[in-house]
């Protein structure tokens, strides 16, 4: 019988239709070998189970996808370690949607407190982009949400895999430091 803990955690993933976020989660759960993933498709959401070891300690990861507002997506904010908010830098439409959707979602119904993860992807890096940084942060500042930013559009898939390793710390260090509760979350 092995002596590691094992946590739960459960992170969250939001944004618009078609923008990356299963493909940003599938390549890295197969990035892990992950052997012990699950995917169950719902009614306009997605759920992805995986195991990852971190500091001697059995992490057992549930993601959510959900690229609607919805009573099940406040329920599960309210009650998880970190969420995830992915929008596409080519497309203007998710770029407004970023605060129109989902920052406004989260400040107001959601009422967090904690950092915020946004990642701007962009598929094809020919591809014009439709916001710059400076505008995002702008944004950032308008929601008067606490924010870190990262375009993981120009990143190679190692370099976004260590962003989302920091992330999944950053979680673990929440139940580590019993920081967690029913209204505080972590958003990346």
């Amino acid at each position: 019988m092995s002596n590691k803990k094992t946590v739960n955690l459960k992170l969250i993933i939001l944004g618009d239709k078609g923008i990356g976020k299963t493909t940003l989660i599938k390549d890295y759960i197969q990035s892990l070998n992950s052997n012990n993933q699950n995917k169950d498709k719902k009614e306009k959401e997605y759920k992805y189970t995986f195991s990852k070891e971190l500091d001697s300690t059995q992490l057992k990861i549930t993601i959510y996808e959900f690229s609607e507002r919805s009573e099940k997506a406040t329920k599960d904010i309210n009650d998880c370690h970190c969420v995830l908010i992915l929008f596409d830098m080519a497309n203007r439409k998710s770029f407004e949607n970023l605060l129109d959707n989902w920052l406004i979602y989260l400040r107001d119904i959601c009422h967090y407190k904690r950092l915020v993860f946004i990642f701007g992807n962009h598929f094809l890096r020919s591809n014009s982009l439709m916001t710059d940084e400076d505008e995002i942060k702008e944004m950032i500042k308008v929601s008067e949400v606490k924010c870190e930013f990262h375009n993981i559009g120009k990143n190679e898939l190692f370099e976004n895999n260590d962003i989302i390793n920091k992330l999944i710390e950053n979680a673990f260090a929440l139940t580590k430091n019993n920081i967690l509760n029913k209204k505080d979350c972590v958003i990346f």
